[in-house]
């Protein structure tokens, strides 16, 4: 296979030639059919146990023993055989392309990752920057609240002031008048 492929294409070119379906190849894999189509349009696996399990496949390692350790050397330490070392440089170039793509993938993820927090970020700010406005101008109807209330107090207190005063006045008038009704009595009656 080619190394200038993308994951995706050598999935799919693999796949055809095994003349597998894509639910073919998801229940061999134990996969879901529909991340096999959105592999081969150009994802990559997200997780580790299906990326492995599809790379596995690609490089013909779905059936190899685990304990198979190719080393410099390339030895299968159960059989003794060895591998050639240009079948085990391919493979740590198709592993070199492995590693990059997981790290461009998870560069990605991170970028979305960030992008989202500094667009929660302003978005909080812009919340807060709400908030305090509508804090000031509530702060603003108080003070205005409390200057109407204050007004309010003083008409009512300078009300009662002028009322009280208003009820001494005519308790003066009704003592003036007692008093010339008994100043009128006593000179009439000589007194």
């Amino acid at each position: 296979m080619s190394t200038n492929k993308t994951i995706g294409e050598r999935i799919k070119e693999k796949r055809k030639a095994e003349r597998l379906s894509a639910q073919d190849l998801a229940i061999k894999l134990k996969l879901r059919k529909e991340n096999i189509y959105k592999w081969e349009r150009g994802s990559t696996p997200s997780n580790p146990e299906d990326y492995k399990k599809i790379m596995d496949w690609l490089n013909n390692l779905e059936n190899v023993p685990r304990n198979t350790m190719p080393g410099k050397s390339g030895a299968d330490l159960e059989t003794g055989t060895v591998q050639e070392p240009e079948a085990i440089y391919g493979k740590k170039q198709e592993l070199m392309e492995v590693l990059v793509q997981l790290m461009r993938t998870q560069n990605h993820i991170l970028q979305r990752q960030e992008e989202d927090l500094v667009n929660r970020v302003r978005k909080m700010e812009t919340n807060l920057d709400f908030v305090a406005g509508k804090a000031e101008s509530l702060s603003f109807d108080l003070d205005s609240g409390r200057t109407t209330v204050l007004r309010s107090l003083a008409r009512i207190e300078k009300r009662k002031e002028t009322d009280e005063l208003l009820n001494e006045a005519d308790r003066l008038r009704e003592s003036l008048a007692q008093a010339k009704a008994e100043s009128y009595r006593n000179a009439a009656t000589g007194k």
